[in-house]
């Protein structure tokens, strides 16, 4: 806390979603930083777009990928499932983004 010069830090399994504040997505863990009016909500709703963009794009190369027949009929089958895994994952970012967009 001293480094991050907080005054507090709150730690929770679940709870309420915090508005307008900056998240940062880290594997299926959520941290918030409240930011009250420390930010512009238009630059930050730009920022979210942006990286939603960029996840939406990985998303869809992804989808392409695993529906080449070519690309199933010649990989291995761990190379695949990895594949298969990090779709799974940025689309979990994809909605969490959305969901980003809707609370801010």
């Amino acid at each position: 806390m001293r480094l991050a010069r907080l005054e507090s830090l709150d730690l929770k399994a679940k709870g309420k979603k915090v508005l307008k504040a900056k998240v940062q997505l880290v594997k299926n863990i959520e941290i918030y930083l409240p930011l009250k009016d420390m930010v512009d909500s238009d630059q930050e709703k730009k920022r979210l777009g942006k990286e939603l963009a960029v996840k939406e794009g990985f998303a869809k190369a992804l989808a392409a990928k695993l529906s080449n027949k070519g690309f199933l009929a010649k990989a291995p089958q761990a190379v695949i499932q990895k594949e298969q895994g990090r779709l799974k994952e940025t689309l979990e970012a994809v909605d969490k983004l959305k969901q980003q967009l809707d609370d801010f």
